[in-house]
């Protein structure tokens, strides 16, 4: 498995091991009996401390996901998968709680909403010609003033963008709508997903739920359901549609 390690991120260097680790024997990529890479062989792959692998590896142990054997090396353990899922839950809802409290005291100002909505489609052009995605981006206006937290509403555009530039399908049209129906503006974002979504609404933003704890060096983004309750919190609505492997998000607010 590939450990992506972010050296300016929030969590220390082990704890984005740890989450990473724990991530990959929840979902299977790490089955039980398998063996671990050295501390010293996965210090230098990742080019941080032994001090720091080992640290990771021991966390690891206390919670009783991995073994060490005297002259082999560490081990993944047999494990309770869905005692596992439901305490990564646990923690995201820590989490998310955390996130929400944290907008609740932030003060809104007047944002431009088309020209954020600019801004981020800018900062993922290049990561969408990477993979041939098309952006097809209509504006009903040039401008579309707001009441929100900039700062958090920046992070919901770059999880929704993000998104679409990691699971859309390869080679197809990725469309960006911002329309104005006074006095409400709305972003709209349409793509086809690369995988299957036979699945509901609910259960695809449940599946972005479990996967955001552990996925995570921070990089990733927020997960669907947080950005959902970021937007909510600054007045706006949040909606998530299915149809076969269409991906629709809407993402709406009051004009002021």
């Amino acid at each position: 498995m590939k450990i992506t390690i972010l050296p300016q991120g929030t969590l220390a260097i082990y704890e984005q091991i740890v989450n990473q680790l724990k991530n990959a024997v929840v979902t299977g990529e790490l089955k039980a009996g398998e063996a671990l890479p050295s501390i010293r062989a996965l210090a230098a792959d990742l080019g941080v401390s032994v001090i720091t692998t080992k640290r990771a590896y021991e966390e690891l142990e206390k919670e009783g996901l991995v073994r060490s054997v005297a002259g082999k090396g560490f081990y993944v353990c047999e494990y309770n998968a869905d005692y596992l899922k439901e305490k990564q839950l646990v923690l995201l809802e820590k989490r998310l709680n955390e996130v929400i409290e944290e907008a609740k005291q932030a003060g809104l100002a007047k944002e431009d909403f088309v020209e954020m909505v600019q801004q981020v489609i800018g900062e993922f052009e290049e990561k969408f010609e990477e993979r041939n995605l098309t952006m097809v981006v209509h504006f009903d206006e040039e401008e579309a003033i707001i009441c929100a937290d900039g700062r958090r509403l920046w992070r919901v555009l770059e999880n929704v963008f993000g998104n679409a530039s990691k699971y859309a399908m390869e080679n197809t049209r990725v469309y960006v709508d911002v329309k104005v129906d006074r006095p409400n503006v709305q972003l709209s974002l349409k793509n086809i997903s690369a995988q299957p979504l036979n699945i509901s609404a609910d259960e695809l933003t449940e599946r972005f739920i479990r996967g955001d704890v552990s996925r995570n060096t921070e990089g990733s983004g927020l997960g669907l359901s947080i950005a959902k309750d970021l937007v909510w919190l600054q007045g706006g609505e949040f909606k998530l549609y299915l149809d076969g492997d269409l991906f629709k998000v809407t993402i709406e607010f009051k004009m002021k």
